[in-house]
C-alpha cells in the first residue's frame, strides 16, 4: 500500500509539475484531443476530448484526497534498504502526519541528488505530457520497486539459510567441544596411569640397582681383582695404598706406565737394545720351562689315568635283565651252626657278658677266647 502511494506522489509530481512562473498548469485537453484523433480517427474527436476531459477531472479528485509533505521523497528511498519492522514504523507514521497540499518543487534537485535520477532525461525520451508515456514510466519505476523487493526477499531467504548455517555450525562446535573435553579426561587419566606406572618402574630399577650393587661388592672375582690390582699398585708404584679406590689406583698404575714409557724414550738406543735383548730372553727362558712343566703334567695326568684302569675291576658285560614266568621260590632263612663243645654254662656267659655273635661265621674261634679268658 505504501509503495502505491510513492508512486502517486511520482505522477502526481509529474502531472503537477509547477512551471517557470510557479503556477500550476491546467491539463491540456486541447493536446489530449489532438493526440487522440492522430491515432483513432478524425471521425470520434468529440468523445475523445469528453473522456480526456473527465479522466483529467478524476485525476485531480485523486490527488486531491492525498496530502503530501516534503520529505515524501525521502521515503522512497527508504523503502528500498528499510526492513519489515521499520516499514511497518513508517506506514503508521505517514498515516499520522501527513499534512501538505502539493509537492514541493525541490523534488528535481532531491531526486537528482540522493538517487541520481532527473526527470529532465526522462523527458528526453518520454513526453511527460501524455498520460501514456507517464505510465510507461511509473510501470517502470513499479518493476524497479518490485525488483528491490524481490532482492530483499532473496536477502531474508540467504539471511535465513545463514541463521540455519550458523545453528548447525554452532551445534557441531558443541559436540566438538563436549568431545574435545572428554578426549581431554581420557589423556588426563592416561597420563596419571603412567605416571604411577613410572613411578612403579623407578622403584624397581632403585631395588635391582641395590641388589646388583651389593651383590657387585660381594662379589668374589670383584674382590679378588681388586687385591690383585692394590698388588700391582705396591709393587710397581708405591708401598702405601693410603685410602685410594681401585679406579685411582688405576688411573695411577697408567701414569706410571706412561712416565716408564716417556723414560725410554730419552734413553739412549744401545741401553734399550741390551734391555730389549735381556727381557727377550728371560721371557724365552720363561716360556720353555712352561713348556716343559706342562709335559711334564700331560705325562704325570697319563701315568695316573693308566693305573686307574689297572687297579679297576675287570669289565661286565650287563645284558637284559632276565623275566621270570612266576614268582620266585621263598629261600628258608640260613640255618645257624650250632657249637657242640659249649656247655649250657658257656653259653648263658657269652650270652650275658660278651657280645659273642653265633651268626658270624669265626663264632666258634670267638667263643673260645671268651671261654679262654674267662677260665684265666
Amino acid at each position: 500500500m505504501e509503495v502505491k502511494q510513492e508512486f502517486n506522489i511520482i505522477e502526481d509530481s509529474a502531472t503537477t509539475t509547477p512551471d517557470i512562473d510557479g503556477t500550476t498548469p491546467e491539463p491540456d485537453v486541447e493536446l489530449e484531443q489532438t493526440t487522440e484523433q492522430q491515432s483513432k480517427g478524425e471521425g470520434k474527436d468529440t468523445e475523445k476530448v469528453t473522456k480526456t476531459h473527465e479522466d483529467s477531472e478524476q485525476d485531480e479528485k485523486q490527488d486531491e484526497e492525498y496530502d503530501f509533505t516534503d520529505s515524501d521523497e525521502d521515503e522512497f528511498i527508504k523503502l528500498i534498504i528499510m526492513d519489515d519492522t521499520e516499514l511497518e514504523k513508517d506506514q503508521t507514521e505517514h498515516q499520522t502526519t501527513r499534512i501538505g497540499d502539493s509537492v514541493d518543487a525541490d523534488i528535481y534537485q532531491q531526486l537528482k541528488d540522493e538517487l541520481d535520477f532527473d526527470l529532465n532525461d526522462i523527458d528526453q525520451d518520454y513526453n511527460m505530457d501524455n498520460v501514456d508515456n507517464i505510465g510507461i514510466v511509473l510501470d517502470k519505476l513499479d518493476a524497479e520497486n518490485m525488483n528491490v523487493l524481490l532482492q530483499k526477499e532473496n536477502v531474508k531467504d540467504k539471511l535465513e539459510q545463514y541463521r540455519k548455517i550458523k545453528e548447525t555450525t554452532e551445534e557441531q562446535f558443541e559436540l566438538k567441544t563436549e568431545l574435545l573435553k572428554t578426549t581431554v579426561a581420557e589423556l588426563e587419566e592416561q597420563v596419571n596411569q603412567m605416571r604411577d606406572e613410572i613411578e612403579l618402574i623407578r622403584n624397581d630399577i632403585k631395588m635391582n640397582y641395590e641388589a646388583y650393587m651389593n651383590e657387585t661388592c660381594s662379589n668374589k672375582t670383584n674382590m679378588v681383582l681388586e687385591v690383585l690390582i692394590a698388588d700391582l699398585y705396591q709393587r710397581c708404584v708405591s708401598k702405601h695404598l693410603h685410602t685410594y679406590t681401585t679406579l685411582e689406583l688405576l688411573t695411577q698404575f697408567q701414569d706410571r706406565v706412561q712416565f716408564l714409557l716417556a723414560s725410554i724414550n730419552i734413553l739412549p738406543k744401545p741401553i734399550v737394545d741390551a734391555a730389549k735383548a735381556f727381557v727377550t730372553r728371560n721371557i724365552t727362558e720363561t716360556n720353555k720351562s712352561a713348556a716343559h712343566a706342562q709335559r711334564k703334567l700331560n705325562e704325570l695326568d697319563n701315568y695316573v689315568h693308566h693305573l686307574e684302569r689297572s687297579l679297576a675291576p675287570p669289565y661286565k658285560k650287563v645284558g637284559k635283565p632276565l623275566l621270570r614266568r612266576s614268582q620266585p621260590p621263598t629261600t628258608p632263612p640260613p640255618k645257624l651252626k650250632q657249637i657242640q663243645t659249649l656247655t649250657q654254662d658257656d653259653l648263658d656267659y657269652l650270652t650275658l657278658f660278651t657280645d659273642f655273635d653265633p651268626r658270624t661265621d669265626n663264632a666258634e674261634e670267638v667263643a673260645k677266647k671268651y671261654l679262654s679268658q674267662r677260665k684265666i
